[in-house]
């Protein structure tokens, strides 16, 4: 039993000891990061940053979320403070810019997850905003009319707390990651899982959608990042994604 542990433990590092320097046969390039701008203004731990994804002076514009209870948008050009959100809450976890890139302003507080929320993330077409929790759930909210902003459905599928989403470019589809090891993939209009992955062996703790929609990727405290990539599919049947790379580096102690 120890020889097949052995074997198996060898064949799972000899999979996932990827370091990402070369894709497909090509070397990657490696990006020549330098610090530009210091944005100073929070006074406890930022949680979550968001860019605006607006034309014009609006999309210079990011949010951050704070642990001292306040949204602050900056212009990113200058460092300069635009607004200054005092919230109800000290836990502040995340925050979201939505599409329309206009003026910030309170509208609601929206009530419905019976744990604290870890992740708020608004639909390409900014009229569904999608919001989870360690409730296990993920929650759809939309405009009831009048400007008044309710929930749609509950997607539940997760057994423990979700992390992290993602939107599929036209919106249809929303993957999600949580601490129970899995993404799913979900069908907007069926309110269902799509597809579910469990190759993690931890917490997943953030998940991406390729803007070109053919990959999706999810991070985890395994220490490794996994890309998923579309496959082909009948008319008719919904799409799934299959493991392309893991992208893993370990390091170990001399």
């Amino acid at each position: 039993m120890d020889a097949l542990k052995a074997e198996l433990s060898a064949e799972r590092e000899k999979k996932m000891d990827h370091d990402g320097g070369s894709l497909g046969g090509e070397d990657a390039v490696k990006p020549n990061i330098k610090n530009r701008r210091v944005f100073k203004g929070h006074f406890a731990k930022i949680y979550a940053m968001h860019w605006a994804d607006a034309e014009g002076e609006a999309g210079k514009q990011l949010v951050s979320a704070s642990q001292d209870g306040k949204l602050i948008v900056w212009n990113a050009m200058s460092t300069n403070k635009v607004h200054a959100i005092p919230l109800r809450s000290s836990w502040v976890m995340t925050c979201a810019f939505a599409q329309s890139g206009e003026a910030v302003s309170f509208v609601q507080d929206l009530s419905g997850h019976a744990k604290p929320v870890n992740a708020v993330r608004w639909d390409p077409a900014g009229m569904t905003l999608a919001s989870a929790g360690d409730d296990g759930m993920v929650m759809l909210w939309r405009d009831k009319g009048g400007g008044s902003w309710g929930p749609v459905c509950a997607l539940r599928g997760h057994c423990a707390d979700v992390y992290d989403l993602s939107w599929s470019p036209n919106g249809e589809e929303l993957i999600s990651g949580s601490v129970d090891g899995s993404c799913i993939v979900w069908n907007i209009a069926k309110a269902k899982p799509q597809q579910t992955m469990r190759d993690h062996e931890h917490y997943v703790q953030g998940v991406a959608w390729d803007p070109c929609d053919g990959f999706v990727v999810s991070v985890s405290s395994d220490r490794s990042a996994r890309v998923y990539a579309a496959q082909k599919k009948a008319a008719a049947a919904p799409r799934e994604f299959a493991c392309a790379n893991v992208l893993s580096k370990r390091t170990q102690a001399p």
